[in-house]
């Protein structure tokens, strides 16, 4: 038997169903949880890693957890597929209960992380032992109603105060492609510099990847590791069979002090995030990016950094960044990655604890937008996040991107690298149905990777009416017949939404160029992902990270970060209206386009190169992801 919980804990299975975030300011004050954050993230990282807890805490609540998950499922048709205890209502017992804290770290230390067959009776009953005391802790009065008051934990966990000494900061926005802001042309930035330039201040690192093959990235890593500094970095490990380079740089990092660890995920290891110095309150920095420190994703020079001339088709993938400071997000994601990347956890699918949804607040700043009112949610800003696998009780398209998408007004605009999420879509369009009988119209932009937005799993050829129909011989584009979209909105109204969902500009696609006498294809993706949904000055959120809005995502090494905070859901406003306004062509006049055409999708089919004898420049990054698609 693991360690024991008594029912006290039941009442986290008791709270409150609620459909709006305003819960968030009833959690109580959070300041004795960022005072002891880190000490608390590591606990609830070793207890919840720990099978015999888990299985103890879903035996010891089973009851609790039935009617709570039978309410989720009364209210919203559907319930999380595991009943754990999440990391988040885990936190809120610490913070509750402190007294906790010294007796949770004997325990972990006097009895092993797993139970064994051969176990001694003498460790069988020092387990007992801890169990009653455990009991005895927790068996008081009041505990019970106290978290009984604490609302649904489906809603974010506050980690800090707005005014803490913690709070973010220094928010910067980055793109690698032409893009503007209010009509004025801004900055290009290099993305790769970026990644160098962080890790070479930092006095840690941790990164995890989907893919890399940068040496001036891995150059610098070894560099730092060589000063005697702790260096980890996670690269995805099924994507070495389909990326030379991606192997070769794991190799080059094997050899060195550099901790690097080749990460079996259960679909793929997809984070692209950099965290640096979580130890240090003055210097605690995280890079989040939709590109992976690759040559076709991030290097300024696209696929042939070494032509000359090169063509002016070598684009790198369309991507940005946002970086940070600020050591409680520092400290999370530390937390997040440590479950990945070091030992004794290195965890896989199910392996991951049922996680929640975290709220970090940043310190208040100037901004011009925040409007007459000066919305106090807009002055004071924040960042929800969430990681997968099983972050958000298991649905981070429902209980974050959905969530925030019903729960705001105005426009909504996207830029998807791939989208077939149903549990987003239904959010869409109940959006849709409250913005057309507010004022009788659905303000949303969509521009995604063009390969994908036609696929038969495309939610935006779903929302433009359309299904596509296959053969062993043919493809065909078709009307649905029975469009929820068309019944919400009218034949008129869905036309105009059509002219809203577009193709990524023609600059990202597969292109033939002829290099030095030899024809070569090169690729170039819109990689981003992120939507903006809201108004300005009011309440607007933001959203970055390298969650897809998939179904797949959900499995994956995943993050998403949504900020109510205008520095960055303005720029991600500008960059996207930029790419919309340069989309080739609306989903459904592509999808009529290659019904004329026999169904060709593009200038070069990309996956069809070898055959016809023209070799790639390399294999374009996240060329694997039609896996993660249902």
């Amino acid at each position: 038997m693991g360690l024991q919980f008594p029912r006290i804990l039941a009442a986290l299975f008791a709270m409150s169903i609620s459909t709006s975030f305003a819960p968030i300011a009833a959690l109580a004050d959070p300041d004795s949880l960022e005072e002891n954050l880190a000490e608390y993230l590591a606990l609830t990282r070793e207890a919840l890693t720990r099978d015999s807890v888990r299985a103890f805490l879903r035996d010891i609540f089973r009851e609790e957890q039935v009617h709570f998950f039978d309410t989720i499922r009364e209210a919203e048709g559907e319930a999380p597929r595991t009943r754990d205890v999440s990391e988040t209502q885990f936190l809120l017992l610490l913070r509750e209960n402190p007294e906790l804290v010294p007796m949770l770290k004997q325990y972990m230390a006097s009895v092993p992380r797993t139970v064994s067959e051969t176990e001694s009776d003498a460790l069988t009953q020092r387990r007992e032992t801890w169990a009653q005391k455990f009991k005895h802790a927790l068996d008081k009065p009041g505990i019970k109603e106290k978290f009984g008051e604490l609302g649904d934990p489906t809603v974010p966990l506050e980690l800090n105060s707005p005014d803490s000494p913690n709070a973010y900061k220094d928010v910067k926005f980055y793109v690698n492609h032409p893009w503007k802001m209010n009509g004025v042309s801004q900055p290009v930035t290099n993305l790769k510099q970026l990644w160098i330039e962080q890790i070479r201040q930092a006095s840690e690192v941790m990164m995890n990847v989907y893919e890399f093959d940068l040496d001036d990235i891995a150059d610098e890593l070894i560099a730092k590791c060589q000063e005697g500094k702790p260096v980890s970095v996670g690269i995805d490990l099924k994507v070495m069979d389909d990326k030379p380079g991606t192997k070769r740089i794991y190799e080059k990092l094997k050899g060195t002090c550099v901790d690097v660890v080749a990460v079996d995920a259960v679909r793929i290891n997809h984070q692209k995030l950099l965290v640096t110095d979580w130890s240090n309150p003055l210097k605690a920095k995280v890079l989040m990016t939709s590109g992976n420190p690759t040559q076709s994703c991030i290097g300024p020079e696209g696929d042939l950094p070494n032509a000359n001339p090169r063509p002016p088709e070598s684009l790198p993938n369309a991507n940005h960044a946002v970086t940070l400071t600020g050591q409680t997000l520092a400290l999370l994601i530390h937390h997040e990655l440590t479950k990945t990347l070091k030992e004794p956890y290195r965890l896989k699918g199910r392996q991951y604890p049922l996680g929640g949804t975290y709220k970090i607040h940043g310190a208040p700043f100037a901004s011009a937008f925040q409007g007459p009112k000066k919305n106090p949610e807009v002055q004071t800003p924040h960042v929800l996040m969430a990681f997968a696998p099983n972050g958000a009780f298991n649905a981070v398209g429902k209980n974050v991107i959905g969530r925030i998408i019903r729960e705001t007004s105005g426009p909504v605009l996207m830029a998807q690298f791939a989208f077939s999420s149903n549990w987003v879509e239904q959010a869409l369009l109940a959006r849709a149905k409250k913005e057309v009988k507010k004022t009788g119209v659905f303000d949303f932009k969509f521009v995604g990777e063009t390969s994908f937005a036609m696929m038969d799993w495309s939610i935006p050829l779903k929302i433009s009416g359309l299904a596509l129909e296959r053969t062993e011989t043919s493809k065909r584009y078709y009307e649905l017949t029975d469009s929820e979209w068309k019944k919400a909105l009218g034949a008129a109204g869905l036309a105009n939404l059509r002219r809203m969902i577009r193709t990524a500009p023609r600059e990202y696609r597969a292109t033939k160029v002829n290099v030095n006498g030899e024809d070569i294809v090169i690729v170039a993706k819109q990689h981003h992902k992120a939507f903006v949904t809201g108004k300005r000055g009011s309440v607007r959120y933001g959203s970055t990270g390298s969650f897809n809005i998939s179904t797949g995502a959900e499995e994956n090494q995943e993050v998403i970060a949504a900020f109510l905070d205008e520095r960055v859901s303005e720029g991600l406003t500008g960059m996207i209206q930029t790419l919309h306004a340069a989309g080739r062509s609306s989903v459904y006049d592509e999808a009529q386009r290659r019904n004329r055409m026999g169904g060709i999708e593009d200038m070069v089919d990309v996956n069809s190169t070898e055959k016809s004898g023209v070799p790639r420049s390399s294999a374009p990054c996240d060329q694997n992801l039609r896996r993660e698609q249902p």
